[in-house]
């Protein structure tokens, strides 16, 4: 229930807050600092930690930053809510709502495209991926794990780690299940891969995945492995004796 900030050269503590719930999410946007809890989010001054706006009895069920806006996703009665919020005062422009089963695990992701103005968001749940155009608030595509018995394409290969989803400009990356690593297209949501591929140890934890510097690296607490981001082959795998 405490939250904060530093001053990055020396690590001289900036300001602190305490908030009436405990944090759930914490996201950065130009000089906001957004912090969801139980009870709702607000909006502080990075540099001094004055208030700038709350939004009270909003419940987040996850969050990220995108290039001018933040994202937010929200279990409601009628299903998955997807948002925009105004970094600077809060405004909240709802963007469409997905179906879904009533507070179902939600992640999202946010990249930029490859052309200026092109980005991609991303929101994956036990059952499908999704990609929206975050500036037109339209649906791109849906890859669902099986859609009523039918195997669609694009689609995921299995239920997938809802906390594994990770991004970069023109891909998405998912761990399903089976701790199978796969890289979907922004375009099309097919699978880019030759192959999905296979995560070292059996998956018995939420892996972390983490999309950076030409390498895929995939985390639980028994092991970490990197993978090539143009072709998914093994680069290296480690396995801590701790």
């Amino acid at each position: 229930t405490t939250i904060g900030a530093l001053e990055p050269a020396s690590g001289a503590e900036l300001w602190t807050d305490h908030t009436r719930a405990e944090v759930a999410g914490v996201a950065t946007l130009d000089d906001v600092m957004i912090v969801s809890t139980g009870d709702g989010i607000r909006g502080y001054d990075v540099t001094t930690g004055a208030t700038r706006w709350t939004l009270d009895d909003v419940d987040v069920d996850a969050m990220v930053a995108g290039s001018r806006q933040l994202y937010a996703v929200s279990n409601i009665d009628t299903g998955t809510a997807l948002s925009a919020i105004d970094p600077g005062d809060g405004r909240v422009k709802r963007i469409t709502t997905m179906p879904a089963a009533t507070k179902a695990r939600v992640a999202l992701a946010f990249a930029s495209g490859a052309k200026k103005g092109d980005p991609t968001l991303y929101v994956l749940t036990r059952a499908a991926l999704y990609a929206f155009d975050p500036d037109a608030g339209s649906m791109r595509w849906r890859a669902p794990v099986t859609d009523q018995g039918r195997r669609e394409t694009p689609r995921l290969r299995a239920r997938p780690w809802v906390e594994s989803l990770g991004a970069v400009s023109g891909a998405a990356f998912v761990v399903d299940r089976d701790g199978k690593i796969c890289r979907h297209a922004a375009v099309s949501g097919e699978q880019v891969w030759t192959t999905c591929q296979e995560f070292p140890t059996d998956l018995t934890t939420a892996p972390r995945l983490l999309a950076r510097g030409g390498r895929v690296t995939v985390a639980t607490s028994d092991a970490i492995a990197a993978y090539d981001l143009t072709n998914g082959l093994p680069l290296w795998r480690q396995t801590p004796a701790d």
